[in-house]
């Protein structure tokens, strides 16, 4: 079931076929596993207080040059002209629609449990509290809890992994009405190995983990991976791998129905869009993640842009909101 293997190509097309959907529970509960960091000031204050153009004083700069708003406060970035180097270091404003419809649209109730199985990147917490937040700020509190496992791959998942127990298992413990599955990563990134994956192991185990979910009777999103790498000309060392990985749970959504976030299409839209230090090449990391695969958690680890943690919750906003839908 080799399909995949022109995933390279089709998963730069896709970025321009990205569903924009418009798309943070109260509780949140965490696998012993789970690293937690508290990124309460990580989301960015849309100020230019880390680029050039925060100190200009001339009107005229400050509008045209720096394509910014001009008031008695002075220049008042919220956007920048991405590869002017003067604009360099300013925040870019994130798209957050779909967290705030997920939000303000009546599909949770504090009822509703979220289990999110991951890696280290959803072991983090950095998505699942900004959704939390986001939730909470409209009064509506499901319970979500943190079934991410650093350093996981897909069999982990499935049987169980540090501590935590099989797919089956946490399915009973947590009792979850809705479930999001965004796992791969690790399978591409270490080395090949009896955890990991190759791309026609990951497709037939994340059906079946998709249909236990199902037969369990909750909802179920599924999310493509993210990248090993940011640059945007191809170069990253496992870009084609990684596309070939995020062509197969595409497919996967495609004949189980489980609801789909394309975490992968989102994130080269993202750096094609933002990433341009220098133009045609990006840096590895730093935009939105800050080694490349972790999402950034603050402006002091990564000044040029800190929003990958948004990014990514409203991303797997829309995957949440095209399952409560169905």
């Amino acid at each position: 079931m080799n399909v995949f293997k022109v995933g390279f190509i089709f998963s730069f097309l896709t970025i321009f076929l990205v569903n924009n959907l418009f798309a943070i529970p109260s509780i949140v509960e965490q696998s012993s596993t789970g690293n937690v960091l508290d990124i309460s000031n990580s989301i960015p204050v849309m100020s230019c207080s880390f680029g050039v153009c925060a100190a200009q004083t001339n009107q005229t700069i400050c509008l045209s040059t720096c394509n910014c708003s001009w008031s008695t406060t002075g220049c008042n970035c919220t956007s920048r002209v991405d590869g002017d180097p003067a604009c360099q270091g300013q925040y870019i404003t994130p798209d957050n629609s779909s967290i705030i419809y997920l939000a303000s649209h009546s599909l949770l109730t504090s009822s509703d449990r979220i289990t999110f199985f991951g890696d280290s990147i959803t072991a983090r917490l950095g998505y699942i509290k900004i959704i939390n937040q986001t939730l909470n700020s409209y009064n509506i509190t499901p319970t979500l809890i943190n079934r991410g496992v650093s350093g996981a791959t897909i069999k982990n998942i499935r049987d169980g992994h540090k501590g935590q127990p099989n797919f089956n298992t946490v399915l009973k413990d947590d009792n979850p009405t809705l479930v999001n599955i965004m796992i791969g990563i690790n399978d591409v990134w270490h080395v090949p190995g009896p955890e990991t994956s190759t791309v026609d192991e990951f497709t037939e185990i994340l059906i079946d983990l998709v249909h236990r979910v199902q037969a369990f009777g909750a909802k179920v999103a599924i999310s493509t991976v993210s990248v090993i790498g940011e640059q945007t000309n191809g170069q990253n060392g496992h870009d084609e791998e990684l596309a070939q990985f995020a062509d197969a749970t595409r497919y996967v959504a495609s004949i189980t129905g489980a609801a789909l976030s394309d975490v992968h299409a989102e994130y080269l839209l993202y750096g094609q869009l933002h990433n341009v230090y220098p133009p045609g090449v990006g840096l590895f990391s730093g935009i939105l993640t800050w080694d490349g695969v972790h999402p950034c958690e603050s402006p002091t680890v990564c000044p040029l842009d800190s929003n990958g943690n948004i990014i990514l919750a409203n991303t797997i906003s829309k995957g949440l909101i095209k399952a409560l839908n169905y």
